[in-house]
């Protein structure tokens, strides 16, 4: 555990919880209790509105749920192409096309991505950049992919076991209230020359709209 005071060499700024933010790596940071003035040793778990109520994953609102603890395997890439403004769907040239990303755990280090392009059909490796230097340091990834119209990315990370758990590129609800995004998503992306969306498949826009209310 690391008490925070500082970051990016400069005073931790009240939004990130000056004076003081206790940080426990590899558990989800809305769990970093912030503000901190003092610390009290319990021979219980806690009973304040956020740890009792708040940070608990559920279905519905009124399901108990499970304590936030640590990040599960979670993979994020970079979008390739230019979003058009109003709908937010992205365009990309045919042929060549790098994409890039993170993938991180609270769990144990990363040590697979993959990357489909066919809707989940078939997979391929990523290419990981070498170990971080840091245990709980996010591993950078990237991947060759030859764009061609049709085509639908998803990919997912693993962690350092025979146990994977499916991520995406854009934000799901896999819980209530859309902590941990853990549910496979397709990212839509348009090629030039046709259009990625499948019949029946989401748009990038109602994806975006989705996750944002349309703001």
């Amino acid at each position: 555990m690391l008490l925070a005071f500082e970051m990016n060499d400069l005073s931790l700024p009240p939004q990130h919880g000056f004076p003081l933010r206790l940080v426990v790596p590899g558990w989800y940071g809305m769990t970093n209790v912030k503000w901190l003035d003092r610390i009290t040793v319990l021979d219980e778990p806690f009973t304040g509105y956020q740890q009792r109520l708040g940070y608990r994953f559920r279905l519905d609102a009124e399901e108990e749920g499970t304590p936030l603890s640590r990040m599960q395997p979670r993979a994020l890439m970079v979008p390739p192409g230019i979003p058009e403004f109003l709908t937010r769907e992205r365009t990309v040239p045919a042929g060549h096309c790098r994409l890039e990303g993170r993938a991180w755990s609270g769990w144990t280090p990363i040590e697979r991505v993959e990357v489909g392009a066919d809707g989940g059909s078939t997979w391929a490796d990523a290419e990981l950049a070498d170990d971080p230097p840091e245990r709980w340091a996010w591993r950078a990834w990237r991947y060759d992919w030859r764009a061609e119209p049709g085509a639908l990315i998803h990919h997912y990370a693993t962690k350092s076991s025979d146990e994977f758990v499916i991520f995406d590129v854009w934000q799901s609800r896999e819980d209530f209230e859309r902590f941990s995004n853990e549910k496979l998503r397709p990212a839509l992306e348009k090629v030039a020359g046709g259009n990625a969306a499948a019949e029946g498949e989401p748009t990038f826009g109602e994806l975006h709209n989705e996750f944002t209310g349309g703001s």
